[in-house]
């Protein structure tokens, strides 16, 4: 006679006889699946707390307490609710803007030869991105050290450009270019290429010659 117990018999054909223990924890474990899961999320609990304290103020009020004192309570806690929700609208926009934001320039204090340098040994390497962000910052800093700008601590790359291009009206569209690659390589979103970096050289050569300077 065919057996049920054969070797090729598939899952659903075994007969399962559990013992007494074995029938509870089985039980335990099928309870315990996500699917049973009765657990009040945190906005249901809030909301629960929020009912049954308008409730025990109405309640209250019923018995004989000023009508006035619970409403002025409620009223309260709907403006509270709205606030904590205008609040977190407020940082998630936040948080979606900051790719637009203009990044802050210096964080030492290398001079601008030095920040050739190294922006030279970068292009070699092929940091494209480290390569543009350091010549980027080395014309600034030789503005500065030529005492035609001065590059203070938290200057973004965008205010740079518009005070270099006050400096420089021939090279406005030059500065603007160069600040608006500066923000989207350092903040990851464009990746930078030898003709990014061969353009900010560019600009550090032209930026160097005293004929692109305003005259008073």
């Amino acid at each position: 006679m065919w057996s049920s117990s054969a070797p090729w018999a598939t899952p659903s054909e075994v007969p399962v006889d559990p013992s007494a223990p074995e029938a509870q924890q089985w039980a335990r474990d099928e309870l315990a699946r996500a699917v049973y899961d009765r657990t009040p999320s945190l906005w249901d609990r809030f909301w629960t707390w929020l009912m049954d304290r308008i409730a025990e103020l109405l309640s209250g009020m019923s018995a004989g307490g000023s009508p006035l004192i619970p409403v002025l309570v409620v009223v309260a806690l709907c403006v509270a609710l709205a606030v904590a929700f205008a609040w977190n609208g407020r940082i998630q926009r936040t948080r979606a803007a900051a790719g637009s934001r203009s990044a802050t320039l210096f964080d030492d204090a290398r001079s601008s030869a030095r920040l050739r340098t190294d922006s030279e040994a970068a292009a070699r390497a092929g940091d494209w991105a480290a390569a543009v962000l350091d010549r980027f910052r080395a014309v600034v800093r030789s503005l500065d050290e030529r005492a035609l700008l001065e590059d203070s601590p938290g200057m973004t790359a965008d205010e740079a450009a518009r005070a270099a291009g006050g400096i420089q009206p021939p090279l406005r569209r030059e500065w603007d270019r160069g600040a608006r690659t500066f923000d989207a390589v350092c903040y990851g979103r464009y990746a930078a290429t030898p003709t990014d970096y061969r353009a900010m050289c560019d600009l550090d050569a032209a930026s160097a010659r005293p004929a692109t300077l305003a005259t008073t």
